[in-house]
Parts: structure tokens; sequence; C-alpha cells
């Protein structure tokens, strides 16, 4: 017997957004950091963000960071759609994935500033850092089951 698969849009959309929010605030702070550190307060934004960028693209430990504030967020993201479905919690948190990976897309098609590498990257590991999320919540849940 095949199981039903049901998606939950409000699973599919606060997972996905949840995953944009926490990335947004951590990168941020993250960019604020390296602001101060290099004493860039007072560069115009066009070029100040591209300048942060650099910083943060050649710098190894700086780089590692934001990959890895981009991944556990994924992982969140696949946590709370997992949460919020209730059910076909793999598939809520793959199917919140997609966003960004149609995201990735995009931006490797449109030769978007980040390195092409970078971003094909990304978009093929983003649903298996959501799938991460989801299995997390499923082991919560077989532990008060228990």
């Amino acid at each position: 017997m095949q199981k039903e698969i049901r998606i939950s849009i409000k699973a599919v959309l606060l997972g996905g957004a949840a995953d944009l929010f926490l990335t947004f605030l951590l990168v941020s702070v993250l960019s604020t950091y390296v602001i101060m550190r290099n004493d860039l307060q007072e560069l115009r934004p066009e070029i100040l963000g591209p300048q942060v960028f650099n910083i943060i693209h050649k710098n190894p430990v700086l780089f590692a960071i934001q990959v890895a504030v981009g991944l556990m967020s994924s992982i969140l993201g696949g946590y709370i759609a997992a949460r919020i479905a209730q059910q076909s919690e793999i598939e809520n948190a793959v199917a919140a994935s997609m966003i960004f990976v149609a995201f990735g897309v995009y931006s490797v098609i449109a030769g978007n500033a980040d390195a092409v590498w970078l971003n094909a990257f990304s978009t093929v590991i983003t649903p298996f850092f959501y799938h991460l999320g989801a299995q997390a919540r499923i082991k919560q849940l077989a532990k008060k089951d228990v």
C-alpha cells in the first residue's frame, strides 16, 4: 500500500521563510563584523556590498562561516516545515527547499555575481539539508513515542 503524500503550503512557505530570515539575520551579523573589522563604515552602499562580499569570499574562515550559516538555516527550515506539516514531513521539507533550488538555478543561469560553482553546489545540497531538518523532527517525535 502506498502512502499518500500531502504537501502543506503553509509548512512549505513558513519553512522557507524561517531559512531565509535566519540566513539574512546571521549573514547581516557576519557582514557587520566584516565592516567594523575592516573600517568600511564610510563606504557608499553600492561599493560596500561588493567589498564585504569579496572580503568574505577571500577569507576561508569567513567563507566557511557563511556557508555553515546557510546550511544550518536550511536544516532549521526543513525542521519547521516538517513540524508544521505533521505528516509527509520529509516531502514537505524537500518541497520547502525547492523555493531556494529555483533561486539557485536562476542565479546560475543569470550569471549572478556569486561564483557559478558556489550557486550550483548550494542548489544541489539545499534539499539534503532540509531533509536533515525533517529527519531531526521525525527523531524527536520517535523519542516522545517511546
